[in-house]
């Protein structure tokens, strides 16, 4: 079979177009062909992914059995967050057709890591290590899968190789700052961290103009203007937001705007040293014009020199909910409430692992319950999954639905500070509960291959007094982490319920 022959079939392919006619009539040689591929993956790092699709698709109508356009388009495909197993096929045919290739492998890997195929993805993250021993990023990602599988001492192993790592090639440098963190190395994880700009992976929403303003670097600006813009996660922008303060001190700025999503925008407005909340994309205030200087959220720790755990400040708290329409729904007296959440985003890269599946966190933390008139829970789940709670069948006495009046994450607060406990995944309600100055004990469940600031081991965090850790021994079996984590809630209303 010829290259173009083994092209996926016109009703697999990326774009369902290869067998239309070319409507101009355009021909291409295979010099522009490639030309075209390149203006392609230069949109594609740009983070102009459908722009650079575009360009991939033009050249798959007119050479279906090109491998370097197949590959990228099913980059693409999967970056855009298209059906996995299409993106699949697509993409091991791309590989089959560049073994040698180690991003090829890496690449691959990735994909099979997040369809939880771990087995495949380690093969492919040891293929393309061998090709190219120096490729970091397949280390780290080795080091996921190996913790995945329940083998931490090949996982730790592995982080430890990717923090030795000697590129300085930006992504590689990104993706050793991760094994660095993870591994509790502040200040060589926050250095390395820095690159993160420099990189074709980062989001590009993450970027900001600021014309001819600077990157605050750490010293005295007095009479100038700082702006400090949200980069990932909401999660993110409330766990860090405890370093402003220092920021604001160190800076003597006459003016910091804090940009950040709107849902945080009411929460936000309380942060000590900040001057103006404004929404993202949101006009900066013309008392804050012209921007002098800029700083990351995420680069404060750098800035402010914090690279000691011993002294994360604020873990008690720094936050309250301000005023919120928020009421507590009408309940018995004496009542136990306990706020749980069990899913993340589906968009988000890690989901598959993080999130659990309602019927198992149903029955490992309310059934219990069932024959008790003490104790309710109440949901602080959001999006696609909050009509899980459906589906409780002789539980719906025991569930609130809080969703309704969940509009921002001030509401979330204010919700928050009037549980007793909260059993939650790794989602930003964990950050909101936790940052509470009188806020509930937050037990938290931590998949096997955790985010980086949870460490690798431990019941407890350095960020958050309150909050304690149920770490999951293996990749999507929940059942010992949920069963520990049962017996707590039992032995909090326990103690509480007798002194009621």
């Amino acid at each position: 079979m010829s290259e173009a022959s083994s092209a996926l079939p016109p009703e697999e392919n990326a774009f369902d177009v290869w067998d239309e006619p070319d409507a101009k009539g355009k021909t291409y040689t295979t010099k522009e062909l490639d030309e075209l591929l390149a203006k392609g993956v230069e949109l594609h790092k740009k983070g102009l992914t459908k722009e650079a699709m575009e360009l991939y698709k033009e050249i798959l109508v007119h050479d279906r059995g090109n491998h370097k356009a197949l590959y990228f388009t099913a980059i693409a495909l999967s970056q855009e967050n298209q059906p996995e197993e299409k993106v699949l096929e697509i993409m091991k045919h791309a590989v089959s057709k560049a073994e040698n290739v180690p991003e090829a492998h890496y690449n691959l890997g990735i994909l099979l890591h997040r369809m939880g195929k771990e087995d495949e993805a380690r093969e492919r993250f040891e293929r393309a290590i061998k090709l190219m021993p120096k490729l970091t990023e397949a280390k780290v990602s080795l080091a996921g899968c190996f913790l995945n599988q329940g083998d931490r001492a090949m996982g730790t192993y592995w982080l430890r190789e990717a923090t030795r790592s000697i590129c300085e090639a930006p992504d590689s440098v990104y993706s050793r700052a991760f094994a660095k963190l993870t591994l509790g190395d502040l200040m060589g994880g926050w250095i390395d961290y820095d690159r993160r700009w420099k990189t074709a992976s980062f989001l590009v929403e993450n970027r900001r103009e600021f014309g001819n303003a600077t990157h605050w670097n750490g010293k005295p600006i007095p009479g100038k203007n700082l702006y400090i813009h949200t980069e990932q996660g909401a999660g993110d922008v409330i766990m860090f937001s405890r370093f402003i303060e220092k920021v604001a001190a160190l800076s003597q700025a006459k003016t910091i705007v804090l940009e950040v999503g709107e849902s945080l925008t009411k929460f936000m407005a309380q942060v000590k040293g900040v001057d103006f909340v404004i929404p993202s994309n949101m006009p900066t205030p013309a008392e804050a014009l012209p921007v002098h200087h800029f700083l990351p959220l995420m680069g404060m720790m750098r800035k402010c020199n914090f690279f000691d755990y011993a002294k994360v400040p604020y873990a008690e708290g720094w936050l309250e909910p301000l005023e919120s329409a928020f009421q507590v729904p009408p309940e018995p007296a004496k009542q136990f409430r306990v706020g749980i959440a069990w899913a993340g985003s589906k968009f988000h890269k890690n989901d598959r692992y993080r999130s659990i599946a309602w019927p198992q966190f149903r029955e490992a933390i309310i059934t219990p319950f069932i024959e008790r008139s003490d104790t309710r829970f109440y949901s602080f789940q959001v999006g696609e999954r909050a009509r899980d709670i459906d589906d409780a069948p002789g539980l719906e006495h025991l569930i609130v639905d809080l969703t309704p009046q969940l509009k921002d994450f001030n509401d979330t607060a204010a919700a928050a500070s009037k549980m007793d406990l909260m059993v939650l995944v790794d989602t930003a309600t964990v950050h909101v509960a936790a940052s509470l100055k009188h806020g509930p004990p937050v037990l938290m469940l931590v998949p096997a291959a955790p985010d980086w600031r949870w460490l690798l081991k431990g019941w407890d965090t350095p960020w958050y007094d309150r909050v304690t850790l149920f770490r999951q021994d293996k990749a999507e079996e929940w059942g010992p982490a949920l069963e520990m984590a049962q017996k707590n809630v039992e032995s909090f209303v326990d103690e509480i319920s007798a002194t009621r």
